[in-house]
Order: C-alpha cells, then sequence, then structure tokens
C-alpha cells in the first residue's frame, strides 16, 4: 500500500517540474481554426506562458487569419515593457457639462373656487331631460 502512494507523491511533485511549452501566433491561429471562441483564446493568452510575436508583419499575418482585433491586441498587451494606455487614452474624456440656469420661480397656484350652492337641486349632467 505505501509503494502506490509514494508513487502517487513523487508524480505529484514532479508535475509542476515539466517544462511547458510557450504559445506562440502560430498556436493563436491552429486555435482560431480549431473552432475556439475568441473568449477561450484570450483566456488562454492570459494563462500560458507566451513567445509571441507582434511585429507589423505578424499582426497583419494574425487578421488575415481571421482573428479579432480583442486577440490581436491582447497580444501586445502581454509583450515585455507593453504599458497600459494611460486613463485619458483609454476612455474618452467625458462631455462638458451644460450649464444649468436657474428656472424662474413659479407662480403660486390660486385657489379653485367653489361653486356657490343654488336651491335646486343638482341634475347629473348625463341624464336625459324629464317631461311632465
Amino acid at each position: 500500500m505505501r509503494a502506490p502512494r509514494f508513487a502517487l507523491l513523487l508524480l505529484a511533485t514532479l508535475i509542476p517540474l515539466l517544462p511547458v511549452q510557450a504559445m506562440k501566433n502560430e498556436d493563436l491561429i491552429k486555435m482560431k481554426e480549431a473552432g475556439m471562441s475568441e473568449d477561450t483564446i484570450v483566456y488562454a493568452m492570459g494563462v500560458h506562458p507566451a513567445e509571441y510575436d507582434a511585429s507589423p508583419d505578424a499582426l497583419i499575418a494574425l487578421k488575415k487569419a481571421g482573428l479579432s482585433d480583442i486577440v490581436i491586441l491582447k497580444l501586445i498587451s502581454l509583450q515585455p515593457g507593453a504599458k497600459r494606455p494611460a486613463a485619458s487614452e483609454e476612455t474618452p474624456a467625458p462631455a462638458p457639462e451644460a450649464k444649468s440656469v436657474p428656472a424662474a420661480p413659479r407662480p403660486a397656484a390660486e385657489p379653485t373656487p367653489t361653486p356657490a350652492p343654488t336651491s335646486e337641486p343638482a341634475r347629473p349632467a348625463t341624464a336625459p331631460p324629464t317631461t311632465a
């Protein structure tokens, strides 16, 4: 029983030491051709070591292979020394606020006059006139 446990422990210890092959531009094209979604490709780019070529010719080749701009931008952002755009470059500046002009004061509402009582009983407006 100890031998299988020892083998399992040894295997678990050695697996992280196995070399992981870095992803390259060609791997991205293969993933696209295999029908993987843009989200899957971008996620894989973020979790695997990479050796991408971000030269203009390489980026054009990726675009011609059908990779989206989002995948290409992710590749560029993973380059050593790549800096993220400043907040002012990343999002457009907010539109200037319209200057508000104070509203003119509203006149006080006048009370609605109450009709004076009459000596005749009120008839509904929809009732037809009575004939005698």
